[in-house]
């Protein structure tokens, strides 16, 4: 366990910082967690921090498993969807499909819960985690192709209105 006492004003001076303290290389991609109400969250945004808070960091690199043959290696890759939308391989083996509900737009958001709520109560989903409000954000599969499958259709309905939001943004600037 490591203390960070700095003074950083940006999600990548954090990262950097945190990469400096461990000795990790600039382009290692770090995915960093933070606990709140006993679930840890992704972290992407400085305002969830309070000081002395602790965070949880993990490297996101590809995981070799290799067969007790020894003859092949698996390589996984987490994969992120603008820092929403993530899909890791947790230490036992699991896949992890995860999405951060606070940035779940509400136009989608009865949509993506029929979806997670769905996925949730398949044979290959091992656990689900959800909210004090009943969506779930978290579930962990026994097989990668289940988590692929399931993160993919997930970033399929927030791109389906990635459109509007850039528009929503654009008409707002030009306002100002």
């Amino acid at each position: 366990m490591y203390i960070l006492r700095t003074s950083i004003e940006t999600f990548p001076e954090l990262e950097n910082s945190i990469k400096s303290l461990v000795k990790l290389e600039t382009k290692t991609e770090l995915i960093l967690e933070f606990k709140r109400n006993e679930n840890f969250f992704v972290l992407k945004d400085l305002e969830d921090l309070k000081e002395e808070m602790r965070i949880r960091v993990s490297i996101a690199s590809p995981i070799q498993d290799l067969s007790k043959e020894g003859s092949s290696i698996e390589l996984f890759k987490p994969k992120n969807w603008n820092r929403i939308v993530f899909l890791t391989q947790e230490s036992n083996s699991k896949f992890r499909v995860e999405i951060d509900p606070d940035e779940t737009p509400p136009q989608i958001k009865a949509q993506l819960a029929q979806l997670m709520e769905k996925a949730s109560k398949l044979e290959t989903c091992l656990q689900s985690l959800m909210t004090h409000s009943k969506f779930v954000f978290q579930l962990d599969f026994l097989t990668k192709n289940r988590a692929e499958k399931v993160f993919e259709q997930i970033v399929e309905l927030f791109e389906a209105i990635e459109p509007k939001r850039k528009k929503k943004k654009l008409v707002n600037d030009d306002v100002l």
